[in-house]
């Protein structure tokens, strides 16, 4: 699990780039990005993480080190948009259990029925 931080609300969430629970912010633009990673148990500790987010809770702006925003930002412009996608295996490991139960409550309700309408 990785622990982040909402860069607009202070909210503890998993994952850097993922939307917060809470205010539901997406992190799209690379500074964005760069600062929601900066504000994950990747690089800082987890118990500066929390004082961080009580800080962002009180409306205090988060002070980032602009150098290093900066590279970690342009690393991000650098890497492809398909190299950020999920692998197709775990599209499909997602996927499959919802298309199962789908298909099982089309079945139970296709016997269901059967049942109903041949009943003597």
């Amino acid at each position: 699990m990785t622990l982040a931080i909402c860069i607009r609300c202070g909210t503890e969430k998993v994952g850097a780039f993922t939307p917060c629970p809470q205010c539901h912010f997406m992190p799209e633009e690379p500074d964005d990005k760069a600062k929601s990673l900066m504000l994950s148990d990747h690089n800082m500790p987890a118990d500066k993480l929390h004082a961080v987010a009580a800080s962002i809770q009180a409306g205090n702006e988060p002070k980032f080190n602009a150098d290093a925003l900066a590279s970690i930002s342009n690393e991000l412009c650098q890497i492809p948009i398909d190299a950020m996608k999920p692998p197709v295996g775990c599209t499909i490991a997602m996927w499959t259990p919802i298309v199962i139960l789908i298909v099982l409550v089309i079945v139970t309700i296709a016997v269901f029925a059967f049942i109903f309408l041949n009943k003597p």
